[in-house]
């Protein structure tokens, strides 16, 4: 794990196409492994039917209801290791971040001119202070702060998610993640073959051209119109 975070000293993982791709399907595919929303069919606590939301109660709840949270802050913990830089800061620059935000808010049409102002001053400043804290911020609070922040991801999909049916869950898997999946180690390898501007390219343009296929592959079928045929 040491190596794994020290290889993300210049650039986290998910910043380069493959490691993009993979951050997204490790962390889904994670979130179904602890049968989270929307991919909660084991429990579906919404329902109140069955498993130990019915079945226990008191402190055998309590063990049940926190064992699931560990189990979503180990996938989130293991996300921000393998692909969000683990303990380290900031693998971009700064300075990109704060350009970005000011642009974004300055050109907001839709914001009153006061709350532009605003959204500017507190960029410039969030940015300085981001900048002087790099060094300053210990290595566990930056994993710490990364690692809720994918838990808040995790209760944001619970509150906002419809919960997923069975078949498509296996079809989302079977069909979509593990074509994909193999189709992000060619990715990487031609990455790690043309390490220059042409080989990020060729691997973004693979994947993206790869996920539009298997986008158009598994689209269903429009609805025909419905026939009748009447008895004379």
């Amino acid at each position: 794990m040491g190596g794994i975070v020290e290889a993300q000293a210049s650039r986290w993982f998910v910043f380069t196409p493959w490691g993009f791709v993979a951050a997204l399907i490790f962390f889904l595919s994670g979130v179904a492994e602890v049968n989270r929303t929307p991919f909660d069919m084991p429990e579906a606590e919404s329902e109140i039917v069955a498993g130990f939301h019915t079945e226990y109660s008191g402190m055998k709840f309590a063990l049940w209801y926190m064992a699931e949270f560990l189990e979503a802050f180990a996938i989130s913990a293991f996300t921000v290791t393998l692909f969000l830089g683990g303990w380290q800061g900031p693998a971009i620059p700064l300075w990109w971040v704060l350009f970005g935000s000011v642009c974004l808010v300055a050109t907001a049409r839709t914001i009153p001119s006061v709350l532009r102002v605003l959204g500017v001053v507190a960029c410039v400043g969030s940015g300085v202070v981001a900048y002087l804290a790099n060094e300053a911020v210990p290595s566990w609070a930056w994993f710490l702060a990364k690692t809720y922040g994918l838990v808040f991801v995790l209760v944001w999909f619970r509150g906002t998610l419809p919960r997923l049916r069975v078949d498509q869950l296996m079809g989302l898997a079977w069909k979509f993640f593990l074509p994909l999946t193999l189709i992000n180690i060619a990715s990487a390898a031609l990455w790690v073959a043309m390490p220059g501007p042409s080989g990020g390219v060729l691997a973004g343009a693979l994947l993206i051209l790869s996920g539009w296929w298997l986008i158009r592959l598994n689209n269903p079928a429009p609805l025909q119109p419905r026939t009748y045929l009447f008895v004379e």
